[in-house]
C-alpha cells in the first residue's frame, strides 16, 4: 500500500473520530451548561417501565421502515423483501446506536441484503433512497408542525403567515415536482436516473413518503413517552413542534446515535419554550437511552447469520 493509499484511508477515520470527540464535547457542555445536577436528579427519577411502551411503538416501527426499504429497493432493481428488509433494518439500527458515525449500521444492511445474483449498484441505490426518503418525511414533518411552537407563533398574524408560507410551498412544489422529476431523469444516466425517479416520481413519492412522515409522527409518540417518564410536563401541541427539531439535529453525525447535537438542540428548544435546558438535554439522553435498549435485540441477528453460515454441511450416507 502506498503512502498515498494509506493517507486517504486514513481520512474517513480521522473524519468519524473527530465527529466522535465532538459529539462527546457537546454533550459533556450542554450539560455542564444546565448544571449536572440538575439533569441527573431528571434521569435518576425515570421509571423504567416506560421502555416497554417505547419498545411496543419501535416493534411497530421496525416492519414500516422494512416496508419502505423493500418499496424503494424495488423500484431501485434491487429484489428485497419486506421481512428481509425489516429483520436487517433492525440488526442496522442497533449497530447505529453502537458504532460512532451512525450509518456503519447502513453499510452492513447493504452488504448483507445483497443476494449473490445482484450487482451492489442496485443495492446501494436502494440504501441511498430509503435514507432520503426518511429525510424528506422529517422534513415534511417540521415544515408541517412549525405553527405549533412557542406562544408568538399562535398570534393570527403568526398563524397566518405559516399558513402561507405551507401553501406557498405545496403549489410551489405541485408545479415544479414533475418539471424537476423529469430534468433529473434527461440529465442524470444510470443508477443516478433510477434513484432520482425512484424518490421524485409522483407516483412513487406516493408509496415511500406516507410510510416516512408515518414513521416522523411514531418517534414523536417516543419522545412525548420520555417526557412522561421523566414527568416532564409536555404537551402533544409541544411534542409535535419539539421532537422533530431534535430529530433533524440528531441526523448529523456525531459521537454515538446522535448523541450530543441532539442533546443540544433539546436544550435550546426547550428554552425557546421557557423551560429548563435540563429538562430538555434529560429528556434526549432518555430518548436516546430508550432507543439503544430497545434496539439492542437487533444484534442477536447478526449471531443468526453468522451460525447459519458457518453451519457444518451433514453429509448423507
Amino acid at each position: 500500500m502506498t503512502s498515498d493509499t494509506q493517507a486517504a484511508s486514513q481520512g474517513p477515520k480521522r473524519r468519524r473520530l473527530l465527529a466522535g470527540l465532538f459529539g462527546a464535547a457537546l454533550l459533556v457542555a450542554c450539560v455542564w451548561y444546565a448544571d449536572p445536577t440538575a439533569v441527573w436528579a431528571q434521569l435518576r427519577g425515570v421509571s423504567t417501565a416506560w421502555v416497554v411502551a417505547y419498545a411496543g411503538i419501535y416493534a411497530f416501527q421496525l416492519p414500516l421502515l422494512g416496508l419502505r426499504w423493500a418499496v424503494v429497493a424495488r423500484l431501485c432493481g434491487h429484489r428485497l423483501s419486506a421481512l428481509e428488509a425489516t429483520l436487517e433494518y433492525a440488526l442496522s439500527i442497533a449497530l447505529n446506536q453502537v458504532l460512532p458515525s451512525g450509518v456503519a449500521g447502513d453499510g452492513m444492511r447493504a452488504l448483507r441484503a445483497r443476494h449473490e445474483d445482484a450487482s451492489l449498484g442496485p443495492v446501494l441505490n436502494g440504501l441511498i433512497v430509503d435514507r432520503l426518503s426518511g429525510q424528506l418525511g422529517l422534513g415534511v414533518i417540521v415544515l408541517g408542525t412549525s405553527p405549533l411552537g412557542p406562544v408568538a407563533l399562535w398570534s393570527p398574524l403568526g398563524l397566518a403567515s405559516a399558513s402561507a408560507g405551507l401553501l406557498l410551498v405545496a403549489v410551489t412544489g405541485r408545479a415544479l415536482l414533475p418539471k424537476l422529476s423529469r430534468r433529473l431523469s434527461q440529465g442524470v444516466a444510470g443508477p443516478l436516473k433510477t434513484g432520482a425517479e425512484a424518490l421524485m416520481k409522483p407516483r412513487n413519492l406516493l408509496r415511500h413518503l406516507p410510510l416516512s412522515c408515518l414513521l416522523t409522527l411514531l418517534f414523536v409518540a417516543q419522545f412525548q413517552i420520555c417526557a412522561t417518564a421523566l414527568g416532564i410536563p409536555l404537551s402533544p401541541r409541544e411534542a409535535c413542534w419539539l421532537a422533530p427539531l431534535v430529530l433533524v439535529a440528531a441526523s448529523f453525525p456525531s459521537l454515538i446515535g446522535g448523541l450530543g447535537a441532539r442533546e443540544g438542540a433539546s436544550g435550546l428548544l426547550f428554552l425557546a419554550l421557557g423551560r429548563p435546558a435540563s429538562d430538555g438535554i434529560a429528556l434526549s439522553v432518555t430518548f436516546g437511552l430508550f432507543s439503544l435498549l430497545s434496539s439492542l435485540p437487533g444484534l442477536l441477528l447478526l449471531l443468526r447469520r453468522q451460525r447459519l453460515v458457518q453451519r457444518p454441511e451433514v453429509k448423507v450416507e
